[in-house]
C-alpha cells in the first residue's frame, strides 16, 4: 500500500522517518514523484536504522 494515496500535490511534506522510508520505497518502484517537490519539515533522526538511498527521483528535494 502506498503511503500517499490519490493525486500528488505540487509539494509533499515529509515530517518523520516513516514517511522518508516510504518515499524511498516508492521511488524505487516508479517515477511517481517526477516533477514534484518533496520538502522536509524538520530534521529526521534515523538512528541506527538502515536507510536505502532514494535510487531515482525526478523532482526537487528541499532538505531545509
Amino acid at each position: 500500500m502506498r503511503w500517499w494515496m490519490g493525486p500528488l500535490p505540487e509539494t509533499v511534506y515529509i515530517s518523520n522517518a516513516n514517511e522518508l522510508y516510504r518515499l524511498s520505497e516508492d521511488c524505487a518502484l516508479d517515477t511517481r514523484f517526477q516533477g514534484i517537490t518533496v520538502s522536509l519539515t524538520r530534521d529526521i533522526d534515523l538512528g541506527a536504522d538502515a536507510f536505502n538511498p532514494i535510487p531515482t527521483f525526478g523532482g526537487t528535494f528541499d532538505g531545509n
